[in-house]
């Protein structure tokens, strides 16, 4: 009678316990041992091992061989795999798959939740930029690099609207441009606003359209009703006709002028932040206190004059000297240059009376006498004039 027995997963001999002989307990332990030492956990060599069980904490090595049966095959996102191990090994970034080939370079295989463009399918378009199709928004994808955009350079672009047989909007360069220029958009402005573009190409949305002194009506821009007073409109054109600087003459008094934004030209100073506009225009030309300060033209009792500006026809314009401490000299707006009469001389005929008072001296034909002539004339050498006020335009 046996009494040994068979174990269900490696088929182990196994001695009846107090009833197999020595011997034969022996031999049967001998061969059971055997079978342990060469399992592989496969049928019949030992109970597969769970999932659970498996603590891999090292590469996992295929000795060459291939990994097939598998249901999926699910990645730990990396942030780069550079080393020597990591060669010839797919990987994610983010939530695209890239390939690391043979000599390190990271070919992009998905973007956008499509499959990148090929390297090579396009001139040097070699990773990390990519072109891709993303089937669910139907659009083209351009990166330099991972998650980076890359610039487009082309000649005219078609719009069209995502639909069969669409019309297109066609954007076009300018003709004969004389180097490479660029616009840069505005923000999406939070209410209507008119858009201007500068020299730069800066677009900026910073007039409001508020239907109370413009308005849109039918795509056409208008000035409200009653939009635009006397008062603006006044001050508009007076600002388009005299711009700060200006200089008029006029009957009205200081007062009357001053509330018109003019100021009398009477030399006074005034600190640069109260007139900024008029300093940008005239500076220290008619003088300056200090740095915070110009002055305006002083014209009292006095007449204008324009710069000469290098004609000759002021002999004496290098010599001008400043109306205020700080400005102008020279041929330059703003100098001044004191009265004068041109160098002349006068001839005394021979047979002119001369005063009893002279001190005479004669040798031969020659007269020398210091000769007294009598007061005439005015103060000044004037031509006819009229009093006026100068103002300036502030």
């Amino acid at each position: 009678m046996s009494f040994e027995s068979i174990s269900p997963n490696m088929n182990l001999v196994l001695p009846g316990v107090g009833q197999t002989l020595g011997p034969q307990y022996a031999t049967d332990l001998n061969n059971s041992l055997t079978i342990i030492d060469g399992h592989n956990h496969t049928a019949g060599y030992g109970v597969p091992i769970p999932s659970s069980g498996l603590n891999i904490n090292a590469d996992l090595l295929m000795n060459n061989n291939n990994l097939i049966g598998i249901k999926s095959l699910r990645m730990q996102p990396q942030i780069v795999l550079n080393g020597p191990s990591d060669l010839s090994a797919l990987f994610v970034n983010g939530v695209d798959l890239y390939y690391n080939d043979g000599i390190g370079n990271h070919v992009r295989i998905t973007q956008s939740g499509g499959v990148a463009g090929s390297p090579g399918s396009i001139s040097n378009l070699t990773s990390p930029a990519s072109a891709t199709y993303v089937a669910g928004s139907q659009t083209f994808v351009w990166q330099s690099a991972a998650n980076t955009p890359a610039n487009l350079d082309a000649a005219s672009i078609t719009f069209r609207n995502l639909v069969a047989n669409s019309f297109g909007l066609t954007l076009n360069p300018p003709n004969a441009m004389a180097a490479d220029s660029s616009i840069t958009l505005p923000v999406i402005p939070s209410s209507q606003k008119i858009m201007t573009l500068d020299a730069s190409g800066n677009m900026a949305a910073a007039y409001s359209v508020d239907n109370t002194t413009l308005s849109i009506t039918s795509n056409v821009i208008s000035v409200a009703p009653n939009g635009i007073d006397y008062a603006q409109l006044a001050t508009a054109v007076a600002n388009a006709l005299c711009p700060p600087g200006s200089i008029i003459a006029s009957g009205n008094t200081g007062a009357l002028m001053a509330a018109a934004g003019w100021l009398a030209c009477d030399g006074a100073s005034y600190l640069i932040t109260d007139y900024p506009n008029l300093f940008t225009w005239i500076g220290t030309a008619y003088g300056t206190a200090d740095s915070t300060h110009f002055n305006v033209p002083d014209f009292n009792g006095r007449f204008l004059r324009q710069v000469d500006n290098g004609t000759g026809r002021d002999p004496d314009a290098n010599t001008r000297i400043a109306s205020n401490p700080g400005g102008n000299t020279g041929d330059n707006v703003g100098s001044l240059q004191d009265d004068a009469f041109a160098s002349h001389s006068h001839n005394v005929p021979a047979s002119s009376v001369i005063n009893a008072n002279a001190s005479i001296g004669l040798s031969g034909n020659a007269v020398n006498a210091a000769i007294a002539t009598s007061s005439v004339g005015a103060a000044e050498t004037r031509p006819k004039n009229v009093y006026v006020y100068y103002y300036i335009k502030a």
